[in-house]
């Protein structure tokens, strides 16, 4: 049997790659980028990672330059200082690694503690910038110091002048919230979600502050509703979803908001907040709360307002899927708001359009799934041309490829007299260059839905082998018996 290899990765440390180059300098006369660039290359024969590296020369004093920043912005946080680390964090990603090794996120927060006011904000900005995927560094004391700010700011009376503030924070948490569960969990329970809720509230005056930080608040309130934590084993984002409903009303908050904002014309503002609404609404309860606050007739009145606005239709199409999740409220806005006729009309127009055409084509899977009136409806209005020329403008696309096939098969599966027409577009063969180019098991499903001919694997037929008796001695033989 052969012997299996594993392969050994050697992580190298700063201190190490650090020396290599400096003993390139010194004893083999090498300028700096030469002496970096052979670095890097032994390092790299010797099996080594160096992700977390910082591939430059030192300074004189022998620190890199992102600590002298670092440094320099901590002694005097203004605009200059924060755009220079903001500069130097962005050339490279292991810099941020390295600020956080140096304890800069510590040090920061030590001195927001007797900050105030914009010096205070830019050091939240700046704080922001240097834990960007390096969440693992926020502990409990940063926690409690950031539930302590967001807790100070919504207690303010008058919170017109403080936007730029809670901005600046709802980017921090966002921040410590990505890619990381245990941070979103821990932020919970100290409650530093539920205060930001306060933000998106339909009673604040519009301001272009006040915009910005709807827009830095909505980005929070989507890092808390995802599961992109491989290190976790689980994801409570529908648990924090239905909390924030249920517990501080942030869906008819954000419908009353959206509504407030489109009558000014803030368009961006009001397609992050349908976004954000799609997101919230993970239960069929939810979407029924969401159709009687007529959030269906919001959707599709703004479709029909702008329909060659791709940015909106595209929330808006993401937001009929959602509310549609409901069958109650899918009968009703195909009865009678006929947003079958939209999402058809949105996939004509936009069928280039990749995120529009992935929206509208999840849109159409989700209206014909157990309706087979609405597909033959569908079907009628030329959406089996809609939905093929929409697949065969996108035939790299796996996304875009399987919810094309799932919105045939869809269409097709309860209502067999459709096949002609999908069958007359050549879906067969598109389907089978899914299958070929994607592996796709939803390329399987549509052909056999089809009736055409598909290889669907049986993984045991039971045949070639007899059953075994299960005698006792065989049971105890199996620790059964």
């Amino acid at each position: 049997m052969a012997e299996d290899h594993v392969k050994v990765v050697l992580n190298i440390k700063q201190e190490t790659f650090d020396a290599y180059v400096r003993e390139n300098i010194d004893d083999l006369e090498m300028d700096a980028d030469e002496a970096v660039q052979d670095a890097i290359d032994t390092c790299k024969l010797q099996g080594g990672n160096l992700y977390f590296v910082i591939k430059k020369n030192v300074e004189e004093d022998g620190r890199h330059l992102i600590l002298h920043l670092v440094d320099n912005f901590i002694a005097s946080p203004t605009k200059e200082t924060l755009e220079d680390l903001q500069k130097e964090c962005k050339e490279f990603e292991p810099r941020h690694y390295s600020t956080d090794f140096y304890k800069a996120h510590q040090k920061i927060m030590d001195k927001i503690k007797t900050s105030d006011g914009d010096e205070k904000m830019c050091l939240i900005r700046g704080l922001s910038v240097i834990i960007r995927g390096q969440p693992d560094w926020i502990n409990s004391f940063m926690m409690f110091e950031i539930r302590s700010m967001a807790e100070a700011w919504a207690n303010l009376e008058d919170k017109s002048q403080s936007w730029e503030f809670v901005a600046a924070l709802a980017r921090l948490v966002k921040r410590a919230s990505e890619n990381h569960e245990e941070n979103r969990c821990a932020m919970m329970t100290e409650g530093i979600q539920g205060l930001l809720c306060k933000v998106l509230h339909p009673d604040h005056d519009i301001s272009d502050e006040f915009e910005n930080a709807i827009l830095s608040t909505c980005s929070m309130f989507q890092a808390q509703l995802v599961d992109d934590d491989h290190r976790s084993q689980g994801s409570q984002a529908h648990q924090r979803a239905k909390t924030f409903v249920t517990d501080h009303n942030l869906l008819e908050h954000s419908i009353r908001l959206a509504e407030k904002l489109l009558q000014k014309n803030k368009k961006s503002c009001s397609n992050r907040l349908l976004t954000l609404i799609s997101t919230l609404l993970v239960s069929n309860d939810f979407c029924n709360d969401a159709a009687n606050l007529n959030c269906g007739e919001l959707a599709v009145n703004l479709i029909r307002e702008a329909p060659e606005e791709g940015e909106r239709v595209k929330a808006c199409l993401n937001l009929i899927k959602a509310l549609i999740g409901n069958d109650e409220v899918k009968h009703k806005m195909t009865t009678q708001l006929k947003v079958h006729e939209d999402v058809i009309g949105a996939l004509m127009r936009h069928f280039s359009e990749p995120n529009v055409a992935l929206a509208a084509l999840r849109s159409v899977t989700a209206l014909t799934l157990r309706t087979p009136e609405c597909a033959k409806e569908i079907v009628k209005m030329d959406g089996a041309d809609a939905i093929v020329n929409a697949i065969n403008a996108h035939t790299k696309s796996k996304a875009i490829t399987r919810a094309g096939l799932m919105a045939v098969r869809n269409c097709v599966v309860r209502a067999p007299e459709l096949r002609k027409p999908f069958l007359a577009l050549h879906i067969e063969i598109i389907a089978n260059e899914a299958l070929k180019n994607h592996k796709l098991d939803e390329a399987k499903a549509c052909l056999r839905d089809l009736g055409c001919e598909v290889d669907l694997k049986c993984i045991w037929t039971g045949s070639n082998k007899k059953l075994e008796r299960g005698t006792t001695d065989r049971l105890k033989e199996m620790d059964i018996g």
